[in-house]
């Protein structure tokens, strides 16, 4: 919302803030211009997922009806999921570590494709393609070019999971042998 402030210089128009959530909110943390850690940042992003996660993909604002209106309606209800919403949380999720998470969303992103191209925005009611966003859509396909190219999980360490076998192996194997020679020993 916009507010003048007159002062003896004149007029300056400064902005307040709506109150209203919007998944926009989530970039400038996805991007580094907020620590991701910062206790403002997790509250900020999970109310953004709990008031606009529709059908597993981010709206942009509360009764978005841009695709729900007398001039484009090809939408089955308000508050479409779009694409590129979603990759800002698959951002995020990134930056936190959430590796289970931005696949997750990557892989709904995919999902909800045609043919491989990403729309704008998905039908939040029956999840195909919205019409008049169809493919392709450049913003959407080169944000997901950036967050998979921006996806790097901490490398896996096999040579851990086989020493952490191999103990045990060897443990039960110990408790076998002592339970069965143990047993015959002579008296």
């Amino acid at each position: 919302m916009s507010s003048v402030v007159y002062t003896a210089n004149g007029s300056q128009t400064t902005y307040i803030h709506n109150g209203i959530p919007d998944s926009s909110v989530i970039l400038p943390i996805a991007m580094g211009l907020i620590n991701p850690h910062n206790s403002r940042a997790l509250s900020t992003v999970n109310k953004i997922m709990h008031v606009l996660m529709v059908n597993g993909g981010l709206a942009r604002f509360p009764g978005d009806d841009y695709h729900y209106d007398s001039s484009l309606y090809d939408s089955t209800a308000p508050d479409p999921p779009w694409v590129i919403t979603t990759l800002f949380l698959t951002m995020y999720y990134e930056d936190v570590g959430n590796y289970t998470g931005a696949v997750e969303l990557m892989t709904w992103c995919i999902e909800h494709s045609q043919h491989g191209l990403l729309p704008e925005a998905i039908d939040p009611r029956l999840g195909y393609p919205l019409q008049t966003t169809s493919p392709p859509l450049t913003w959407s396909a080169a944000m997901y070019v950036i967050t998979a190219l921006n996806y790097r999980p901490p490398p896996q360490r096999p040579m851990v999971m086989i020493i952490a076998l191999t103990i045990i192996v060897v443990l039960v194997l110990a408790v076998l042998i002592y339970i069965v020679y143990g047993a015959r020993r002579p008296k």
